[in-house]
């Protein structure tokens, strides 16, 4: 096996990006424009310094650290595969480790640094209590930065939250808030903060399966190189990013990077339809015994009951993208979820569904419930989430989640209502009591005819079964 060869513009490669949270999506796909930009020749002085901000992350650190911070892409698609070895990292940090922590600091600090972005999950952007230490570390970088009279760096979320440059100047703004009162920093740096820094809001997507040790063995087989870390990924991907006037970037247009003035329509789009339909097609995938995305995404069943969440309860909640046929992207995602060259598990993406649920598939109900429109494959959506979740404690297995308690606690009925009772499960839903009704009428169908004689009952007409 040989070494792998970084790209020729590495030679010339000066860090201007320090990206928090590298995991493979953002190795599948904000990594890859960049290392596309730079193959062109340009824009030399905005490669990345990547940072791992929980101790998994060790496992990774080294594995880059060994090979120069190179990686594979693998891109599958039904013919074959094509690889590229990224090299848009320059280095990769512990933000764990003391010292790793204290040059995290340092390269935040710089003036080269001019954007920080951010994959930290959903639930990485508190506003209560005390902050993260990857909030805690931003605020501190600005502090220093503020004090040295040096420009702030813009921050920049990659992650899968509405308006999520907005999330991310509150969390930011709160972390600067909730300093320690004995910390002698000046009291007006989250004033600064929310006036001065920059947070533009940004859209991504391409489906990026956990990397298995079979693919690491089958791309040395193919590549005949040594790397310890690769990224498997379809062949889909898409940014969306806000243009903020005047705030420095790179021109990442000239990559197929949708630069736009407002990113709202495309975000909506993509977090209802697609990480939406992710959940849906979880929950009812995982319940009739499916464990891989793509089995599940070829059941007729569960096809037709997407089918009929997207186009019936989803969609009409959009607002007008331009230059998207929504309904025609619908169609687009369910073909992506069914691609068997491109392994993934329903579990993945059954993760963090105590913020995924209620983002992804609810916000989108909200409006509906309160208008009087029936959501009732909503309702089933949230019914065989919650039987999953009451099956796992039930049996003494671990959760495929960080579930609600309310999913262990009291009987049956009663734990279905103070379920459908609690905003911190149901948001804005909860104790609703329309909504209620059909999420308990769901578990009824579900108890009484099993999950494929639920999602059967809401698909008897053969419309959902053929693409529109």
């Amino acid at each position: 096996m040989s070494a792998l060869v970084a790209p020729a513009y590495r030679a010339h490669l000066v860090h201007g990006v320090v990206h928090l949270g590298v995991g493979g999506f953002h190795r599948s796909h904000q990594a890859v424009y960049l290392h596309e930009l730079f193959e062109r020749g340009v824009a030399h002085d905005w490669g990345v310094v990547g940072v791992g901000t929980t101790e998994h992350d060790a496992r990774l650190h080294a594995a880059l650290h060994a090979q120069d911070h190179l990686w594979t892409v693998e891109t599958r698609t039904p013919t074959g595969a094509e690889h590229v070895v990224v090299g848009s990292h320059l280095e990769h940090l512990l933000l764990t480790d003391p010292a790793g922590a204290a040059a995290v600091l340092d390269r935040l600090v710089r003036p080269t640094t001019r954007w920080v972005t951010l994959t930290v999950t959903e639930g990485g952007y508190p506003v209560d209590g005390p902050p993260s230490p990857t909030l805690a570390v931003l605020v501190a970088a600005l502090r220093h930065r503020r004090a040295a009279g040096t420009a702030p760096f813009a921050v920049v979320s990659c992650d899968n939250l509405q308006h999520n440059g907005q999330v991310a100047r509150a969390a930011v703004v709160a972390a600067a808030e909730a300093a320690d009162p004995a910390d002698p920093a000046d009291p007006d740096v989250a004033r600064w903060i929310a006036d001065e820094v920059a947070f533009p809001s940004s859209m991504v997507d391409r489906i990026t399966p956990a990397t298995t040790p079979d693919d690491v063995a089958r791309i040395r087989r193919a590549t005949g190189r040594d790397d310890a870390c690769p990224v498997v990924a379809e062949p889909f991907r898409q940014w969306v990013l806000e243009h903020v006037p005047g705030v420095p970037r790179p021109p990442l247009e000239e990559v197929g990077v949708q630069v736009v003035a407002d990113v709202a329509p495309y975000e909506l789009l993509k977090l209802r339809v697609l990480n939406g339909g992710h959940q849906a097609l979880a929950w009812a995938g995982l319940l009739l015994g499916h464990r891989a995305v793509h089995e599940a995404a070829t059941d007729p069943d569960v096809v037709a009951f997407l089918r009929r969440f997207l186009h019936a309860e989803v969609l009409p909640t959009l607002d007008p993208v331009p230059g998207t046929d929504p309904a025609a992207y619908a169609e687009t995602v369910l073909a992506r979820f069914a691609q068997a060259e491109l392994p993934d598990t329903l579990e993945r993406l059954a993760a963090h569904s105590a913020d995924r649920v209620p983002g992804f598939v609810l916000a989108a109900a909200a409006g509906s419930v309160v208008a009087g429109r029936p959501v009732p494959v909503t309702a089933a959506v949230v019914a065989l989430w919650w039987t999953t979740l009451r099956r796992a404690h039930a049996s003494g297995t671990p959760t495929l989640v960080a579930a609600p308690d309310l999913a262990a606690a009291g009987g049956d009925g009663e734990a279905l209502d103070a379920f459908l009772a609690d905003p911190g499960v149901l948001g804005g839903l909860a104790g609703d009591p329309r909504f209620g009704d059909e999420v308990r009428a769901a578990e009824a169908l579900l108890r009484s005819g099993g999950p494929r004689g639920l999602l059967r009952s809401l698909t008897a007409d053969d419309r959902w079964r053929t693409s529109p």
